[in-house]
């Protein structure tokens, strides 16, 4: 199966969960995203976020009847907001601040960020948000230390993770950096057509105990 309309509730008749990845370039087209969505979770990037601006934009999420968790965007080099990412879940939906969210390196501030979802199977899931750098490859320094920050971060979980993304660069090419290995046998789960630019960079990276859960 390869993507289906965000506005498409197949998922509730078959009685799976359904997750959405999206790159929204700001939190405002996100929020509009999430709106329109029957998904049960959503993990956002470049939501271009400061601290100072999150809670006000979660609130806008619990509005759309979404409960949002924001990490902040970086500064970039003209002093504006880069990059920043969230994970969301249906208002209904339980979601907190795992320990290891707290453990996160450096190289992975404002590109990635992890919660505990009270749902999905017994003791809930973790579920993350990440977003590599661009125009540089994936095997670039930055985005090599970006993606071992979050492997050590997943790697010292416990329970089952799912973990979702603008990677910038195709699933062949994020299983060559050795990320897979590094989280701890994980798995990706890609629908198998272009997101951007004709490459299929944004899809989902699983946990193995998930893998033959991830019917699409």
């Amino acid at each position: 199966m390869g993507t289906v309309d965000a506005r498409d509730d197949w998922h509730r008749a078959a009685g799976v969960w359904a997750f959405d990845t999206l790159n929204a370039n700001a939190w405002a087209t996100a929020v509009d995203y999430l709106r329109s969505s029957t998904a049960d979770f959503a993990v956002v990037q470049e939501t271009k976020v400061h601290a100072r601006d999150g809670a006000a934009s979660e609130a806008t999420a619990r509005g759309a009847k979404w409960a949002a968790s924001l990490e902040p965007a970086n500064l970039g080099p003209g002093g504006g907001a880069s990059a920043g990412v969230a994970v969301c879940a249906r208002g209904h939906i339980g979601m907190s601040m795992p320990v290891a969210a707290g453990q996160v390196a450096a190289a992975a501030h404002g590109r990635f960020a992890l919660r505990r979802v009270g749902a999905v199977c017994r003791g809930g899931i973790h579920l993350g948000a990440v977003y590599l750098h661009d125009s540089i490859g994936a095997s670039a320094k930055a985005n090599l230390d970006l993606l071992e920050a979050v492997a050590a971060v997943l790697r010292g979980l416990t329970g089952f993770w799912v973990l979702g993304g603008d990677f910038n660069c195709t699933p062949a090419q994020l299983t060559a950096t050795g990320f897979l290995a590094l989280a701890g046998a994980a798995v990706i789960r890609a629908a198998g057509t272009p997101t951007a630019n004709r490459r299929e960079i944004d899809y989902f990276v699983v946990s193995a105990g998930l893998a033959q859960a991830a019917v699409a």
